[in-house]
């Protein structure tokens, strides 16, 4: 690996989509109760690994990618009390 250049091998993209939706509910002129919730990786997209190293030395084999990394939907609500 040593005459082997930066950033040469490419693996499979990484999609992800994550939202947040809030909402402000007012109680007095001072004190409210925000509402927020965060969707992270809305879509459940599985984002795949690299390939394993010992494709380099045998590029004829074909390897499917089975391993996943990231994580899988997560879904977050949070109430707050501002005063």
């Amino acid at each position: 690996m040593g005459n082997v250049p930066r950033n040469c091998f490419i693996g499979p993209p990484q999609k992800n989509l994550d939202f947040t939706i809030g909402k402000r509910f007012k109680i007095t002129e001072r004190q409210s109760l925000p509402f927020r919730s965060d969707l992270c990786n809305l879509t459940n997209h599985p984002s795949f690994a690299n390939p394993p190293a010992t494709d380099i030395e045998a590029p004829s084999r074909f390897t499917p990618i089975t391993q996943v990394i990231g994580t899988p939907r997560l879904i977050q609500f949070s109430l707050k009390y501002w005063f």
